[in-house]
């Protein structure tokens, strides 16, 4: 928490510093939807199958979502504000366990195309992200625990690809990293508050996220 107002107070000053770079251009706005996956490392949880394979939170068992709105300040230049959820699940579903790790993120990035051409862009994109609530959940036989995380802040860089199909529609892939790091914050089990969480429970690190969606140009 220490971190994410002087964070937002930097994003905020960097669309302010693009705006006013490109104030005599007239620009359009841009709305996209995606999904995808990744975000953090792999969480064990401390539990196990019937043949003793041990349970992890994995990115590859999750489903990230993404809402953008953006605002194109030259054919080359835009501001972006991305919202949506980045959830990791259980890696085997099993019958008497279920575990997840889930955070809302919310990014505010300036992309920029080095490749622009009549029906694709490649671009790379940077900025600040923040992820709100971050929590760690755990059940299993008898067992049920959360663990919250301070709401983590940091750089954010990502490179993309989009293919115009028509004059308003596109298809994009991107490829994104978070450097952040969720830092524990409260862990309480059946309603109980603990201390020292589990090795690998206390501070989670982030992990390479990526996203196939659509976009629409005004």
């Amino acid at each position: 928490m220490k971190r994410f107002f002087p964070a937002l107070l930097a994003g905020l000053v960097l669309l302010l510093c693009a705006s006013a770079l490109f104030a005599g251009e007239r620009g359009t706005f841009f709305f996209r939807g995606a999904i995808g996956g990744g975000g953090v490392e792999d969480i064990p949880l401390y539990m196990y199958t019937t043949t003793g394979s041990e349970l992890y939170i994995q990115n590859s068992k999750g489903l990230n979502l993404a809402i953008t709105a953006g605002y194109n300040f030259s054919p080359l230049l835009s501001a972006e504000l991305q919202t949506g959820t980045l959830k990791a699940g259980i890696s085997q579903e099993v019958s008497n366990g279920e575990g997840e790790f889930k955070a809302t993120p919310l990014l505010l990035l300036l992309n920029y195309k080095f490749i622009h051409r009549e029906w694709f862009d490649l671009y790379a994109a940077g900025g600040l992200s923040w992820f709100l609530s971050p929590e760690l959940h755990r059940e299993g036989p008898g067992v049920t625990d959360t663990v919250k995380y301070e709401n983590a802040a940091g750089p954010y860089l990502a490179i993309g690809f989009d293919f115009r199909f028509d004059p308003k529609w596109t298809m994009y892939f991107e490829l994104g990293k978070p450097f952040v790091t969720y830092e524990y914050s409260s862990w309480t089990e059946n309603g109980v508050s603990l201390t020292s969480p589990f090795s690998g429970w206390d501070n989670i690190d982030s992990a390479v996220v990526f996203y196939l969606g659509v976009g629409y140009n005004y």
